[in-house]
């Protein structure tokens, strides 16, 4: 995922991959429109996404998260650029939130603005996060300037907690150490942006976490050949299960341990995450759609829950909502007790910078903040900052079954010092 401000030369560094890596710059985005508003924001859409990369609708789906924006900039009469690109930023922020859930990697281009890509990139845990420092030509490849830059966005990003950063100095526009090294920045011994992002690990190691194992549905053929076969299927989401491993049923916290587990119809000893399997248990329990069966250290089930939110329906998120909670396989009813904050990505100023809370009574599309949900039935919830999958929930309308907010439990962002933070915000 590409993200960067007008002008920040997005579109040259696309182009160069497009004619020396596809071998069309004619693969980008276009888009024809009238008027600056359309052209400005259209622009910026063509520039940021790749159409190769793209699930189907996403290019209209932030259309239309721009144009609500922009409706309702002009219902409070203001239309001029500045309103132009706050929409923009605002209308890309949901589009950007579903696709950094599950992105591995996130380049910023270095600019003004980039600091809240970063805020987007620390509270959806994006692994990895490259800085593209653009436009060297224009400092006559100084290194000394490109450093000063690295350190301060680097210093920026850990502060939210962001760990995996790799900064590269680069020139779109003459295609300097985008796919082949240049001999402007001798002095950078990395590697080129091409080479980091066909080497960079996009994947975890299942090992490191621990095993999550939704159930998605109870197999119990009953036949003459098999009276008492019992197995669970569904997609491992983390971790690794062995055979013999001690495992806890949730949310009822019954034990035992794995008997067997299937893979294609194939028996093994072993499988990892993401592997869609089926699992055997030494002892028969009441288990049904949505129970977890988790190995290691397990969460602790409760109906309170306390989360950060990005609201991505049109009707506000209200104290008193009733929902549906989708988390995994499970989907429970769910009250919406209480919206504690709103979380201001775009401030520049203030206490805690990015972090930023006000008072919220609701929340809005697109805004982010933070909720108290109680649910009818006890959840087994990791925290998003743990498990990215088991920490992760939907709430839907009960009524109509749209989608309303997405959420992920626990704190939003990593570990930050508040004084820190607002002082490189502001320099940024």
């Amino acid at each position: 995922m590409v993200s960067g401000e007008l002008a920040s030369g997005k579109t040259a560094l696309l182009e160069e991959f497009a004619e020396t890596v596809l071998g069309s710059p004619g693969l980008l985005l276009t888009a024809t429109a009238t008027g600056l508003e359309r052209s400005l924001h259209m622009g910026l859409l063509a520039q940021l996404f790749h159409s190769d990369r793209l699930p189907a609708g996403v290019a209209e789906a932030a259309a239309g998260l721009i144009d609500a924006e922009m409706s309702r900039a002009r219902s409070r009469g203001t239309d001029s650029a500045g309103a132009v690109d706050a929409a923009v930023a605002q209308g890309l922020c949901g589009l950007l939130l579903e696709l950094a859930r599950t992105a591995p990697l996130v380049i910023t281009i270095d600019d003004v603005q980039h600091a809240d890509c970063a805020s987007l990139a620390a509270l959806l845990r994006v692994p990895h996060l490259v800085l593209a420092v653009n436009k060297m030509d224009l400092v006559d490849y100084a290194e000394p300037v490109f450093a000063a830059i690295a350190a301060e966005f680097t210093g920026y990003a850990s502060s939210l907690g962001i760990t995996g950063i790799t900064a590269i100095p680069v020139s779109a526009l003459v295609g300097d150490n985008v796919v082949e090294p240049s001999a402007n920045l001798d002095w950078y011994a990395g590697p080129t942006l091409l080479e980091h992002l066909e080497t960079v690990p996009v994947g975890t190691d299942p090992s490191d976490e621990p095993a999550r194992f939704p159930v998605q549905y109870v197999i119990r053929p009953q036949t003459a050949e098999h009276p008492d076969y019992r197995s669970y299927a569904g997609q491992l989401a983390s971790g690794v299960l062995c055979t013999g491993d001690p495992v806890t049923v949730l949310p009822s916290g019954h034990t035992t341990t794995i008997a067997g587990i299937d893979v294609l119809g194939v028996e093994t000893d072993i499988a990892w995450a993401p592997q869609s399997i089926a699992v055997r248990l030494s002892d028969d329990l009441d288990i049904s759609r949505g129970d977890l069966i988790a190995a290691g250290p397990t969460p602790v089930p409760g109906k309170d829950v306390e989360a950060t939110v990005c609201h991505l329906n049109e009707r506000p998120l209200k104290p008193g909502d009733k929902v549906l909670l989708k988390h995994t396989t499970r989907t429970v009813r769910a009250l919406v007790k209480d919206i504690t904050h709103r979380i201001d990505i775009t401030a520049s100023s203030g206490e805690d910078g990015l972090q930023q809370r006000t008072e919220a009574n609701e929340l809005n599309v697109n805004e982010i903040g933070g909720v108290t949900l109680r649910t009818a039935e006890p959840l087994a919830l990791d925290a998003y900052a743990d498990n990215r999958r088991t920490g992760s929930f939907l709430l839907i309308d009960a009524a109509d079954g749209t989608t309303l907010t997405a959420g992920m439990a626990g704190q939003a962002f990593g570990t930050a010092h508040p004084a820190v933070a607002s002082e490189r915000r502001n320099r940024f």
